[in-house]
């Protein structure tokens, strides 16, 4: 028996010892190892149940994220085992979400956690590992991790100190971002995923939603029982105000895996000094442009997608060190990737064929490692696109949809850097960069071909094709720590960077200098450059207009929020809002009012029509005609609205109508139910509030002055 042999013979269930020792010290390790793992066990639930009844459940999620991070042996830091950990907890989770969503404990974060962390504990004695931890962090690290604070406080800044109306308006007209939070709210309320709990979840979605790629919401849901240590669902209100902070989460978890992602492509030999200019750089193109604009769009879902497509990206073109784990890994960020946006599966999976392909040789050293992983990525990529095949046709490419043009400018710039970059006669020998240029040559190539297909259907490109732009930058982002610009040689195994003649930003104040002059220049030259709906004022780029809060809509928050406040229970009855010249508090307005409601399956039926203000005798055979047998609940401040109203109330009782009005010479909204009319009466004419009974600040403000 050799030495490693004997190691492995003596080990104790959650990894090899150090040292075999003597025969008696082998021996007690041998009889202790039972009782650890008992031990273990026991810990897995009773920590999991102490933290919950102490209200500090949140811990949970950060001590199973670090406990799996300490059992891997990739990554030469805790933050890159930190990544791994996630990307490995992201498929898993996603996974395991079709058992919670069915066993009778739904998302209850003690069984929950009992169950994760029993997992992990077995995982770690049937791999005979121990935790252990890497050096804390290297100089990247810090980079890294300071892109990610950075953008982070420019992102959460102008939250702070504005209550759910100012977080609120940030996003009022971002349509998807309500439909989003219907999601999130409505699996946290049945405990699961919405397509497995039709039955609990059809009042507060429509159809469409159901086959809705939900990963990204039953993580936010999950982590939120976590957070408040409960699953009660409490007010729409109050899990709004908790979605806005996770939405905010996404984007910068995007921003954060794009830089961190360019970093370990470029290897360990990168320079500090030289990855601070780029990830200044990447980070600064996604915040001032196109990512912010994506934001202003409410696109959770496919932050997080294009965030796990930019770790497969890091990994398959420079793997982990252990073929065990890189299997382990491309198998759960290609699982979550499913589950979470599926438009970016397909380029991911024939990448992930090309990587393995190219390792089959160790692949096929291991078949039974490589079946299973085969197997569960099989499962785990094409789940939910079955689910969901009602949705996935040919035409669904065609679809429209709120969307901001990607920035033509920014972008020829990035993919003529890249291209540039992975030009040399070296480039195709290195595997590194050789994948690089095949994540580019398919990122492209799926655009185009998207672009030829739209273009000869409809004769123009619409909302899918810029998402796949959006995977075109990201991959180039990711890609471009591939490039001689980053890592200028290398030497079979790992890039290598200059040890002499260096560029001038490898150097610690040059590099700053440059850093800060790109940063600069991205901001003040990455603003739109085509015609979009809602774009920042004076020529702003996306990022500033954010940050100096120029893309608020205070107004249409304050009436979604007033509107709940007056009847926070709709009962039964489906929400118009009609507001006096202002068809997108209408829309919009109505949609937040329904997902708040909880009822947005069965009112949303009942929606204005987008981009047209209704007269009243629209509105009126709207109520008569398409839905006479629907409970109508109108909101308006429009006296000719509630004139119209109140007479079909008194007239056809039998239509359910409600009203709810404020009186428009308000400068904030009050609205109040109003009773219905007797048989002859006639409706009351509107009385004209006086300052400062208005609330304005003063005379000139009044709504009926302006």
């Amino acid at each position: 028996m050799t030495v490693s042999d004997s190691a492995r013979a003596t080990a104790s269930p959650f990894g090899p010892v150090a040292s075999p020792g003597p025969p008696s010290s082998r021996g007690s390790r041998r009889a202790r190892g039972p009782l650890l793992l008992l031990a273990a066990l026991a810990a897995s639930w009773l920590v999991p149940i102490a933290a919950y009844a102490a209200h500090a459940a949140v811990v949970m999620p950060v001590l199973f994220l670090g406990l799996v991070a300490s059992l891997l042996r990739s990554g030469r830091t805790v933050l890159d085992r930190l990544v791994l950990a996630f990307g490995l907890t992201a498929g898993a989770t996603c996974l395991a979400g079709l058992l919670f969503s069915v066993w009778p404990w739904g998302l209850q974060p003690v069984p929950i956690a009992g169950v994760g962390f029993t997992a992990v504990t077995l995982a770690a004695a049937a791999t005979r590992r121990r935790p252990a931890v890497p050096r804390l962090v290297s100089a990247a690290d810090s980079i890294t991790l300071a892109a990610g604070v950075v953008v982070t406080a420019l992102t959460v800044f102008p939250y702070l100190g504005r209550g759910l109306v100012g977080r609120l308006s940030m996003v009022a007209v971002a349509e998807d971002l309500g439909r989003h939070f219907a999601l999130y709210d409505n699996i946290r309320s049945a405990g699961g995923y919405t397509f497995l709990n039709r039955s609990e979840t059809r009042t507060g979605l429509t159809d469409e939603l159901f086959g809705y790629p939900q990963g990204s919401h039953f993580g936010m849901s999950l982590f939120d029982n976590f957070l408040r240590s409960s699953t009660a669902a409490g007010s729409g209100t109050t899990a709004l105000n908790h979605f806005v902070y996770f939405y905010a989460a996404t984007f910068v978890f995007f921003v954060f895996a794009v830089v961190w992602s360019l970093r370990w492509i470029a290897g360990p030999a990168l320079s500090t000094w030289r990855y601070l200019v780029v990830a200044s750089a990447a980070a600064a193109y996604l915040y001032f442009g196109d990512g912010m604009a994506m934001f202003l769009r409410g696109f959770p879902s496919e932050f997080v997608g294009l965030g796990l497509l930019a770790l497969l990206v890091a990994i398959t073109a420079r793997p982990l060190s252990r073929l065990r784990e890189q299997m382990c890994l491309a198998a759960a960020l290609t699982t979550a990737l499913s589950f979470t946006y599926y438009l970016f599966l397909p380029l991911a999976g024939v990448l992930l064929l090309v990587w393995a392909i190219g390792n089959r040789k160790p692949l096929l050293a291991q078949p039974f490692w490589t079946f299973a992983t085969v197997l569960v990525t099989a499962v785990g990529a094409l789940y939910l696109p079955i689910v969901n095949r009602s949705a996935a046709k040919s035409d669904a490419l065609n679809a429209g949809g709120g969307i901001s043009p990607t920035n033509r400018h920014l972008l020829v710039l990035l993919v003529f850097l890249v291209v540039l970059g992975l030009c040399s006669r070296s480039a195709w020998r290195h595997p590194v960069r050789r994948m690089a240029i095949l994540w580019m040559a398919g990122a492209s190539g799926i655009v185009a071909l998207m672009f030829l297909y739209q273009s000869a259907i409809m004769g123009e490109t619409s909302y899918y094709y810029e998402k796949l732009l959006h995977q075109l930058f990201v991959v180039g982002l990711v890609c471009l720590g591939g490039t001689w610009f980053v890592a200028p040689r290398w030497r079979p195994g790992h890039f290598a960077g200059r040890t002499h003649r260096a560029a001038p930003f490898t150097r610690p104040i040059p590099a700053l200098v440059v850093a800060l002059s790109l940063v600069a220049a991205i901001a003040l030259n990455a603003n739109p450059d085509r015609d979009v709906w809602r774009k920042p004022p004076r020529d702003l780029s996306w990022g500033v207009g954010y940050f100096t809060k120029k893309m608020d809509h205070p107004r249409l928050a304050q009436l979604v929020l007033k509107t709940i406040q007056a009847q926070p229970n709709p009962q039964g009855h489906a929400t118009i809002v009609q507001m006096k010249n202002d068809w997108q508090a209408n829309y919009y307005g109505t949609l937040w009012v329904d997902v708040l409601s909880r009822n947005l399956g069965t009112a949303w039926q009942a929606k204005p029509t987008y981009g047209t203000q209704e007269t009243p005798e629209q509105l009126t055979r709207r109520i008569v005609v398409k839905f006479p047998r629907l409970p109508i609940r109108v909101v308006t401040d429009d006296p000719e609205i509630l004139a119209t109203v109140q007479n079909l109330r008194r007239d056809r009782p039998d239509l359910r109508l409600d009203v709810l009005f404020s009186n428009p010479t308000r400068c904030t909204y009050d609205f109040k139910a109003q009773p219905v009319l007797k048989p002859g009466e006639l409706a009351a004419a509107v009385p004209r509030i006086p300052f400062p009974a208005n609330g304005c600040k003063s005379p000139q403000d009044a709504p009926d002055r302006k």
